[in-house]
Formats: structure tokens, C-alpha cells, sequence
């Protein structure tokens, strides 16, 4: 029993967790030889707590990241959302740090004349639209006077020129974009969200890492501890002030 327990701890030790994700700022970035953004500065801390060795690696296609944590080609893969079907090759932990919302962003000028309630509330105005964006079968059912491009970096543009009234897009990820830009200042969201979903980073259940199930529960552990002493929101205002 002692050899077999000595064993593992010196493949833990010898063996890195492989860490998956698809680049997109602020969560997941990669420049200058490093990788950064939230989820990735999250998952350092807490596997650093642990005293666990890992690597990231950035993958083009979401797809194409599921499909090799379903072969056990890599260990864990960040921020995805909780579906019975990935159940069958995905642990995902209790804890969740990450709401993804959707919102519909407008200029600030117009922040009297358009509320958002319900999709009937937008009916008069011209909403912006990606095409193959999935958004919410009411959105798309709704008869807005839809305005669809095929790019979802043209949409700020599009509404700081004035063609569009407002546009349904990823909270997060727009605010840390309009940040960039400089213009939080002259684009808000309005409050009611579109859509909402938790994000888990989920393990794979084919991963040949030592006692996988038990690095989960480690890993939510260690999540509510990060947000129960204030680490992770410095982590989201290091990004999005």
C-alpha cells in the first residue's frame, strides 16, 4: 500500500495537467510567450494553492477541445457550459466563478429612449444581429426589425455610426472590448439580460491523471476559498476595472 501511494504521488509530481482552452480576451489569451486573461490568471491561483504543476494550451475550434477531452488528450478544459450530453466524458465541479450574459448594448446618448423588458420593448429600433449566432429562438422569432451582418466586430461600429439602435452581445467580453477602445464611456448595456448560463472549467473523465475525481473536488474547494476571500474579483477588475 505504501509503494502503490508513493507511486502515484511521483506520477503527480512527474506528470503536468493538460489545461484546454479557446483564445478569447479577456478570459483566455496568449502574447509574448505567455498566456493571460481571466479564467487563465483563476486557474493559476487555484492550481498554485493546490500544488498542482499544469500547462495551457489554446485550441482554434471549441469543438475540437471537447472532443479531445473526451479522448483524454487533455486533462481539463475552461469555461464551458453544463449539458447532460458532456456529462458522459466531463467532472464538473460544484463551484463556477463565470456568468456568461448577453446583453443588448446601445449608445449612451440613447439611454432614456430605449428600455429593454421584454423583445416587444425593442420593436421601433433597429437591432443588430450576427448571422449563426444562436442568441434565443424568441430573438430571432421576434420580428425586431433586424439588421444581420456577418461579422460580430462590426456590430460596435455599426451602432457608434449610428445604423443600428441597439445589439445583443457577449457582456464580458464587449466590456473589456469597449475598454480597449475607449468608448465605456459613450456604449452601455442595458440591465435585463438576453440569456445568462454558469461557466464550469470541467476534467475530463478519460484523463490519466492521478486521482482525477479527487483534483475536482480540490479544485471547487479551492474556487469557493478564491471567492470567498476576495481573489477573484481583484481578477475581474485587473481586467475590466
Amino acid at each position: 500500500m505504501i509503494v502503490m501511494l508513493l507511486s502515484l504521488g511521483e506520477e503527480a509530481q512527474a506528470r503536468k495537467l493538460v489545461i484546454a482552452g479557446v483564445e478569447e480576451a479577456p478570459l483566455k489569451m496568449y502574447f509574448n510567450r505567455d498566456y493571460y486573461g481571466i479564467d487563465i490568471d483563476v486557474i493559476r491561483e487555484a492550481l498554485k494553492r493546490m500544488g498542482v504543476d499544469f500547462r495551457f494550451t489554446l485550441i482554434d475550434v471549441g469543438a475540437r477541445m471537447l472532443r479531445m477531452a473526451e479522448l483524454g488528450q487533455v486533462d481539463m478544459v475552461i469555461a464551458v457550459s453544463r449539458k447532460p450530453s458532456r456529462e458522459a466524458y466531463l467532472y464538473y465541479p460544484e463551484a463556477s466563478y463565470l456568468e456568461l450574459t448577453w446583453h443588448f448594448f446601445i449608445r449612451k446618448e440613447d439611454a432614456d429612449k430605449i428600455h429593454f423588458d421584454r423583445l416587444s420593448d425593442l420593436k421601433g429600433h433597429r437591432i443588430g444581429a450576427t448571422k449563426g449566432y444562436a442568441y434565443t429562438k424568441d430573438f430571432w422569432s421576434s420580428r425586431l426589425r433586424l439588421m444581420e451582418v456577418n461579422s460580430n466586430e462590426q456590430q460596435i461600429p455599426l451602432l457608434m455610426a449610428g445604423r443600428i439602435d441597439a445589439v445583443p452581445l457577449n457582456t464580458l467580453v464587449s466590456r473589456y472590448e469597449l475598454k480597449l477602445a475607449g468608448l465605456q464611456d459613450k456604449v452601455i448595456f442595458l440591465p435585463n439580460p438576453l440569456s445568462s448560463a454558469s461557466y464550469y472549467n470541467a476534467f475530463s473523465r478519460h484523463s490519466t491523471y492521478p486521482d482525477i475525481e479527487g483534483l475536482v473536488q480540490r479544485y471547487s474547494d479551492t474556487i469557493q476559498e478564491m471567492k470567498a476571500d476576495g481573489t477573484i474579483g481583484e481578477i475581474f477588475n485587473k481586467y475590466l476595472n
